[in-house]
């Protein structure tokens, strides 16, 4: 079966411009090499139902991506991030990755500026990010490929995550004042 172009289709949906790339670069002959199963990835004690967002930084081969999403909770949203165009096409050669092209929950973002793989990208989920935990799962393989591409990552990260905790206390702040004039407008 081919893999790929029926992964291919199914991105083509969401994301166009990936999808180009996509179709401009050669596969890599192997994915960057390390743990490949969920109990490396996520600590034992982690309660994934607290969470509101999982942040994968590194691809592999994916396959333990497809178990992550299975896993975690209808509610929480999926951001992966890859540097490499190279690994994401030839795991997409590998193997069927519909379960992640097709859920509205996850975000792939691969070989993007940090800014927009991150800030952009949960601007465009939640339209006011208003996050209040966020886990990040750390692939070392592919973080030592590209180590200051994916500090930058985590900074920008941390600023959104400062900016959720605005946005959540001006709108428990202001929530009983937008209340009462939204009541006071409404026609008698």
């Amino acid at each position: 079966m081919d893999y790929y172009l029926s992964n291919l289709s199914l991105l083509q949906e969401r994301e166009p411009n990936l999808c180009q790339q996509l179709t401009e670069v050669p596969p890599k002959i192997s994915f960057p090499s390390g743990p490949s199963d969920l109990s490396c990835l996520i600590p034992p004690n982690l309660d994934l139902s607290t969470l509101d967002i999982v942040v994968c930084l590194g691809f592999a081969s994916g396959e333990e991506l497809i178990a992550l999403e299975k896993l975690l909770p209808a509610r929480i949203f999926l951001l992966i991030i890859e540097y490499n165009l190279g690994h994401l096409r030839a795991a997409l050669e590998a193997r069927d990755f519909s379960p992640l092209l097709t859920s509205r929950r996850v975000s792939l973002a691969v070989g993007e500026e940090p800014f927009a793989a991150t800030r952009i990208r949960l601007d465009n989920y939640y339209h006011i990010v208003t996050f209040a935990s966020m886990h990040i799962i750390e692939y070392k393989p592919s973080i030592d490929l590209a180590p200051a591409y994916y500090q930058e990552i985590k900074d920008w990260l941390k600023e959104a995550a400062k900016v959720s905790q605005r946005n959540i206390a001006t709108l428990s702040d202001s929530a009983p004042l937008w209340q009462h004039n939204i009541l006071e407008n409404l026609p008698i």
